[in-house]
């Protein structure tokens, strides 16, 4: 639907993208993007989109600065195929880049493996590499409304399907892989809510894959203000990092 090679500046607003498969690449089933986004996006449908990795969007270098207007990412699928893709990002892959969420919903989205490599079937809504910069994740519901995920799934080398909202990771060629930090910081003011129902995960430290070196990865996980946040399920944060809840 929407590939751009180089800088995207525009923004998607008032859009829908519906049951769009990627192309050659196999990367953003609905938007694939080589370079910087900026303008975010904003009451947005994307909905039964499929590809390799980024089964809504894919981001080669770069991230979104906002996701708000109650937008919805439901039923996108990436799933990995003959070594070409790691399947990554159910509804959004993001390489190199930071995400801000103010209002929106991820559910039913999938990332699915190839067998044989752990690796692959990352992120059953979310993917964050974080691969040449350490890189944030703000979850920032605007007052009165909530950033949602639920009944998202990720099944990495085909081992088994579990519930997933964002993975963490830090693929790279082994020539350039270093050690990283991500952050997500779970941002509630009052009468604001997050509803994760969703575990997280992050890969586990100095680790190797079909496709990857797996350096190692600091997830520190910091939530702050009086409003809600909800975390279901049991999350697998398998390298090293922190949580600091404050009120």
């Amino acid at each position: 639907a929407l590939s751009v090679d180089g800088a995207f500046s525009n923004g998607i607003t008032s859009s829908t993208f519906q049951n769009n498969k990627a192309g050659n690449e196999g990367l953003g089933g609905a938007v694939y993007l080589a370079d910087t986004f900026s303008g975010g996006i904003t009451g947005s449908q994307f909905e039964g989109n499929q590809a390799l990795s980024g089964g809504a969007i894919y981001l080669q270098n770069g991230g979104i600065d906002n996701i708000s207007g109650q937008s919805l990412f439901e039923g996108n699928v990436a799933t990995a195929l003959n070594g070409r893709s790691s399947g990554a990002g159910g509804a959004i892959a993001l390489n190199d880049g930071d995400l801000t969420i103010t209002s929106a919903l991820f559910a039913n989205n999938k990332a699915v493996g190839e067998a044989g490599d752990p690796s692959s079937g990352r992120g059953g809504a979310i993917y964050i590499n974080t691969f040449s910069a350490d890189r944030t994740v703000n979850l920032t519901p605007d007052t009165n409304s909530a950033a949602v995920l639920e009944g998202n799934t990720m099944n990495p080398g085909l081992s088994g399907e579990v519930p997933n909202s964002i993975y963490f990771a830090n693929d790279a060629d082994i020539s350039v892989s270093a050690a990283r930090t991500s952050t997500l910081n779970i941002n509630t003011a009052a009468n604001t809510q997050v509803i994760m129902l969703d575990p997280l995960a992050s890969q586990a430290d100095n680790s190797s894959s079909n496709m990857y070196s797996m350096a190692n990865l600091t997830v520190n996980v910091n939530k702050n203000g009086p409003g809600l946040w909800v975390l279901g399920g049991e999350s697998n944060m398998a390298g090293s990092g922190a949580w600091n809840i404050t009120r």
